[in-house]
């Protein structure tokens, strides 16, 4: 299990609302874009120029189109051990549905391109005593097979991250496989730190 504590210092970090203006890094593959936003703490959409297409990360509001929910479905179906399985889809779509629900503590936030979802992270907000308030639970952090290993993982991290300072989040919590070097990895390089936990469950 990893725990990230809210003490948000991460200068690759990009806010971005309305006006436009741009920077150029020195890998022409990853332009950033600001926006001005920023300056008046306004998080909205993060804006990434790659190789032409510009790629944006968000939290979904509460009432997307419906192409959007059809393709977070159609994305976390990959992880599913039967990718033809009409009742994990099924389960999947419901469990989109209540998420983005007004009442719901769920959220889920996606980077999008040319209108196709290359990834999803889906977290819960739930309440720590030994924390003394609000937490996030980070469930699920996927990206699309063909689109690893390209930093969008760590962009939509940034972005909840962000998010969650902006709504006094008190930290995160998530878990990962053991032997996910690589996951493992992203985690450390923002900040998150290793906690020792057993977890169990109870399904009905």
């Amino acid at each position: 299990m990893f725990h990230f504590k809210n003490i948000f210092s991460h200068d690759l970090y990009i806010c971005i609302t309305e006006t436009i203006l741009f920077f150029h890094s020195d890998n022409k593959e990853n332009t950033f874009i600001y926006y001005l936003g920023a300056l008046f703490d306004i998080i909205d959409t993060d804006y990434f120029l790659s190789k032409g297409d510009i790629m944006k990360v968000y939290l979904v509001p509460n009432h997307p189109e419906t192409y959007i929910i059809e393709k977070i479905v159609a994305l976390l179906m990959q992880q599913m051990t039967r990718h033809d399985s009409e009742e994990a889809h099924n389960l999947l779509l419901n469990g989109v549905h209540h998420a983005l629900r007004e009442d719901s503590p769920a959220h889920i936030i996606v980077a999008e391109e040319d209108a196709n979802i290359l990834g999803v992270a889906f977290f819960n907000v739930g309440i720590s005593l030994k924390m003394g308030g609000p937490y996030v639970w980070l469930n699920d952090l996927f990206v699309h097979n063909d689109y690893r290993n390209q930093g969008i993982a760590k962009k939509m991290l940034l972005h909840l991250i962000r998010w969650s300072e902006k709504e006094e989040i008190r930290g995160i919590e998530l878990e990962t496989g053991i032997n996910n070097s690589v996951t493992k990895h992203l985690y450390n390089s923002l900040g998150f730190h290793e906690i020792i936990s057993d977890r169990y469950c109870f399904n009905f």
